[in-house]
C-alpha cells in the first residue's frame, strides 16, 4: 500500500472539488474555472499557467513561455473536454504567452564564522567551517 503525501497539487484538487458547487451556484465563470483549475489543466501544466479571464465565450490562457504554450496546445482536446465539463457554456480556449514568473532573489549569504581555535585540527575546511559556526552559536548563548 502506498501512502499519498500532501501536496500543493492535491490541496488544490480538494479545495476546486469542495469550493466548485458554491462557484457554481454563483455563476461566477472565472471563479469555477479558477477553482477547477489542477482538474483542468493538471498538476504540472496548472502550474506554469493561469486563467486571464473570458472573451466572447472562450477562456484566454496565459501560458508562462512559449514551451508551456506549446504544451498546453498539444493537450487542447482533453483541456477543451474539462473545460466544458466545469464550465458548460464555454466554446473553448484561446492561448496568450505571458512573462515567466521571476526568479525568487536568493539572500545574500552570511559572512562566515571566524574560525573556533577547538576546530585546528580539521582537515576538511567545510566541516571546520560548519563546526566553528555551531561551536559560535553555543557560545553566544553563554553568560560571559
Amino acid at each position: 500500500m502506498t501512502r499519498r503525501t500532501s501536496t500543493p497539487d492535491r490541496l488544490a484538487e480538494c479545495l476546486g472539488t469542495v469550493l466548485l458547487p458554491l462557484a457554481k451556484a454563483r455563476r461566477a465563470p472565472l471563479e469555477r474555472v479558477r477553482l477547477a483549475w489542477t482538474n483542468i489543466l493538471g498538476a504540472t501544466l496548472a502550474r506554469h499557467a493561469e486563467p486571464l479571464g473570458f472573451s466572447h465565450g472562450y477562456l484566454i490562457i496565459g501560458a508562462r513561455g512559449s514551451d508551456w504554450r506549446e504544451a498546453l496546445y498539444a493537450q487542447r482536446a482533453a483541456i477543451r473536454r474539462r473545460l466544458r465539463a466545469v464550465l458548460e457554456t464555454s466554446r473553448g480556449f484561446k492561448l496568450r504567452t505571458i512573462d515567466r514568473a521571476p526568479k525568487a532573489e536568493r539572500p545574500p549569504p552570511e559572512p562566515p564564522v571566524a574560525l573556533h581555535p577547538s576546530t585546528e585540527g580539521i582537515d576538511d575546511p567545510a566541516l571546520r567551517q560548519a563546526l566553528s559556526s555551531l561551536l559560535a552559536a553555543r557560545d553566544k548563548g553563554k553568560p560571559q
